[in-house]
C-alpha cells in the first residue's frame, strides 16, 4: 500500500496510518508508519491521547490508541483504563 501526502513534518498522518494499518492486521506497514511518526515527534507516545482528544470523542481516541499499541507504540495507560 502506498499512501501519498506531501506534508513533510505533519506527524498526524503517519499516526492515523499506523493505527489503521495495525487494526487491519498490516503490522509491518504499521510499524513503518510508527517509525516515521517517531522520527517526526519522538514524544508522541506520551502525547497521543491528548493530541487525538482535541479532535475525537473519548471512544474514538481509545480506538486509535489501541491501533497504535498494536503497531508497537508503547502508550501509557490512561487514568480511565481498567475502570
Amino acid at each position: 500500500m502506498q499512501a501519498r501526502i506531501n506534508m513533510p513534518n505533519y506527524y498526524r498522518a503517519p499516526g492515523i496510518q499506523a493505527a489503521t494499518l495495525a487494526q487491519l492486521g498490516w503490522h509491518e506497514e504499521a510499524q513503518k508508519a510508527i517509525r516515521t511518526l517517531l522520527a517526526l515527534r519522538p514524544d508522541f507516545a506520551t502525547a497521543a491521547r491528548q493530541e487525538y482528544g482535541k479532535w475525537y470523542n473519548a471512544e474514538n481516541v481509545e480506538q486509535v490508541i489501541e491501533g497504535l499499541r498494536k503497531a508497537g507504540l508503547d502508550i501509557p495507560a490512561s487514568s480511565m483504563e481498567g475502570t
